[in-house]
């Protein structure tokens, strides 16, 4: 369901663009014209109606974690530079103030947070995009690596699986080329993003905590250089 709205709300959208195109006939005209001022009343029909995938009822309960593999990865040069860029920030997090970027982890192929659960194809790269929330900032990306590594709070030492780190490798899309018009802009509410297709090649880490705000995302094609992303709205 959630797939099919997307698709509507970008043939929709794709379609009101056409008619605004420049040497129109003033009869097509006259139809947008109409089209648009109907639009508030159709824009809050549809995100009415849009409530029930917007707030899907209780995950399903699943393993916290998979392995992928049950020995420790060394890690790729992309993977350790996104690590220590967050390394002071991870001290801080993780009460370790001897904390250190390591240099292999484990892998996993999939992982739940904060009850729902994000996976890799094959542990290595995602079929579809997922979203990390930072405060007002929403990053969408996909998701290349689950890792997970070994740490000692500060104050002890605890055979507890808290002491255990968990990491999201994102790699984020590139933003739209600035001559593409977004009308996403005018439904901000749908959570819609038209973005590049194409993604940055490092990836960024980021910390898997309760705290972290992540979504699912769903993608369809815009055109040949562009998709449009989704924010399911789970965490929002």
């Amino acid at each position: 369901m959630e797939t099919t709205a997307l698709r509507t709300f970008c043939e929709a959208s794709n379609f009101k663009l056409s008619l605004r195109n420049c040497g129109l006939s003033p009869e097509v005209q006259e139809c947008a014209n109409i089209i648009d001022s109907e639009r508030g009343q159709l824009e809050e029909t549809f995100l009415l109606g849009a409530e029930d995938f917007l707030n899907p009822g209780p995950p399903i309960k699943l393993p916290k974690r998979a392995l992928a593999v049950k020995n420790p990865t060394v890690l790729s040069k992309q993977t350790l530079s996104a690590l220590r860029a967050i390394e002071p920030e991870m001290k801080k997090d993780l009460q370790c103030a001897s904390w250190r970027t390591p240099t292999s982890a484990f892998l996993h192929s999939y992982l739940t947070v904060d009850g729902f659960t994000y996976s890799t194809r094959d542990g290595l790269k995602s079929s579809c995009p997922i979203f990390w929330i930072d405060g007002d900032v929403t990053h969408a990306g996909m998701l290349t690596e689950i890792i997970s590594a070994p740490y000692q709070r500060d104050g002890g030492i605890s055979a507890d699986e808290t002491n255990m780190a968990y990491f999201f490798l994102l790699k984020l899309f590139h933003p739209k080329d600035e001559h593409v018009s977004d009308p996403f802009v005018l439904y901000k509410d749908f959570g819609a993003y038209l973005l590049r297709s194409s993604t940055y090649d490092e990836p960024i880490a980021v910390p898997a905590l309760r705290s972290t705000k992540f979504s699912h995302g769903i993608m369809r094609t815009w055109d040949d250089a562009h998709v449009v992303v989704k924010c399911l709205n789970r965490v929002c």
